[in-house]
């Protein structure tokens, strides 16, 4: 992302001729494809792997238990993938579709996954244990 790159060259460097200059990563080449599916695949790993290896007893270390995600959010990510694969879905079966999704699902499935890694994040912060334990909130836990 240029980040409003484009004004500043536009009103500070003199920019008056008409060009287009394509600067996001996930816009050159097939890219696109590529992020999304590193994501999906990271989604996955968090959301559905480490808590199932969870619930079998099969992690005790906790630094892999840290990034555990909370049943909560995990069932957020379900209703995230149904949701998206309904709306994809309908028009096949015959619903109206509105026009102006058309072609445009990747943009709201990637809100709202922006929206289920920000409380992700959120519970990590707030509710978790540190990740990184100093020596003295070693010693004070040892002698609880």
């Amino acid at each position: 992302m240029d980040y409003g790159r484009h004004y500043y060259e536009y009103f500070y460097e003199g920019g008056k001729e008409n060009k287009s200059i394509v600067r996001n990563f996930h816009n050159q080449g097939n890219n696109n494809f590529y992020v999304r599916q590193f994501i999906i695949f990271t989604m996955i790993l968090i959301f559905v792997l480490l808590p199932w290896l969870r619930w079998k007893d099969k992690v005790k270390n906790r630094y892999v238990l840290f990034f555990c995600a909370d049943k909560m959010i995990i069932g957020s990510f379900v209703v995230y993938l149904i949701v998206s694969q309904l709306a994809r879905r309908l028009p096949e079966l015959g619903m109206p579709e509105n026009p102006s999704l058309v072609g445009n699902h990747q943009e709201f499935e990637e809100l709202v996954s922006y929206y289920i890694m920000y409380l992700y994040l959120y519970e990590m912060v707030n509710f978790k244990d540190p990740f990184f334990k100093t020596k003295a909130s070693l010693t004070a836990e040892q002698e609880k």
